[in-house]
């Protein structure tokens, strides 16, 4: 953290004549498996190739570049768990961006129990689970994060028994 904070007081200041973007909205996915572009897509990627960029901009203390339009749209990959909270501060502190009016909008890969909500493109794996089978629908319900990714009966099972123990017994896990 010091590292980033040196990083950042020791970056350029801009002269008062240049003003910063107006972000209206910034897209943010928490990775990409190889290059933004080109190879198998992570969550970045097709938000890399579908959208159309005018520019990339290197952020000091982001790992990826910030890519910008001129119509006050970005999208970046955060990276995940702490690493994530240091980029996205490093991107808000940054002056030559204005976040005052912008929309966030966290784009990344989710599940959900089968046995509780829709699984989207997915439902045709999920026979014998009437929820998973039914088009995507809003539910209330508790949340699970994790740093690891799991799939299966028994990390399933793991995720419910987790939840019912830390909500005592009140928690359902979707």
């Amino acid at each position: 953290m010091l590292l980033w904070l040196l990083t950042v007081a020791g970056a350029p200041a801009h002269a008062a004549d240049v003003k910063p973007i107006v972000v209206k909205v910034i897209v943010v996915t928490t990775f990409e498996v190889g290059a933004d572009t080109g190879d198998q897509p992570g969550e970045f990627q097709y938000w890399a190739e579908r959208k159309q960029w005018d520019r990339k901009v290197m952020v000091p203390g982001m790992v990826h570049p910030v890519y910008v339009s001129d119509k006050g749209a970005l999208a970046v990959v955060s990276g995940a768990t702490a690493r994530c909270a240091e980029q996205i501060l490093a991107l808000a502190v940054d002056p030559r961006f204005d976040f005052t009016h912008a929309y966030w909008m966290l784009a990344g890969i989710a599940g959900a129990n089968p046995s509780v909500a829709s699984v989207a493109s997915f439902r045709a794996t999920y026979k014998g689970y009437p929820n998973a089978l039914k088009p995507p629908f809003v539910l209330a319900g508790d949340v699970l994060g994790s740093n690891r990714y799991w799939h299966g009966a028994i990390k399933a099972h793991w995720a419910e028994d987790w939840t019912k123990t830390w909500t005592n017994r009140a928690g359902a896990c979707g």
